[in-house]
């Protein structure tokens, strides 16, 4: 699964066991280039390359495909029209957990009780579930239909 951020891209995959997402990579959006394959592949996907990584992904369909690039596109193009500011992002490769990053950070994790697990409706496990993606405008037109029921109940 891939996380699209204003300023980069990680990609995960999801632990059965803990029901987490582990991360495999990041890419910062500033110096990522999006090409389109040949062959095979050419019909509902495309490549994306970062830095000294390449990542060759599908889509199920061709409206998928157009609202990822549509994305990261987007993204890409934001990312690069910020000013430069230096930011310093922790190693993911060296962390396997968010607690070991906040050991690292001084927070004594090991004297916290984990609560137990519980059924998530979010919209990272609904994707998961059902194998799918949602552009950001359709994430932006969500979040806007809860702030307006929201309204309502409490107005």
């Amino acid at each position: 699964m891939f996380f699209l951020f204003s300023d980069i891209l990680l990609y995960t995959s999801r632990s059965q066991a803990t029901l987490q997402f582990k991360v495999h990579g990041h890419l910062p959006l500033r110096g990522v280039l999006l090409q389109e394959p040949e062959g095979e592949l050419a019909n509902y996907g495309f490549i994306i390359y970062g830095g000294n990584r390449a990542l060759t992904v599908a889509a199920n369909c061709q409206e998928e495909k157009d609202r990822w690039k549509e994305d990261l596109q987007s993204a890409v193009q934001q990312a690069r029209d910020k000013p430069d500011a230096k930011v310093t992002y922790l190693s993911l490769k060296s962390s396997s957990s968010s607690d070991e990053i906040m050991d690292q950070c001084g927070t004594d994790v090991g004297t916290q009780t984990k609560p137990a697990l519980q059924r998530n409706n979010n919209t990272i496990h609904v994707c998961w579930h059902r194998n799918t993606s949602i552009s950001m405008k359709d994430q932006l037109i969500a979040v806007e239909v809860v702030i307006n029921i929201n309204f309502k109940i409490f107005s």
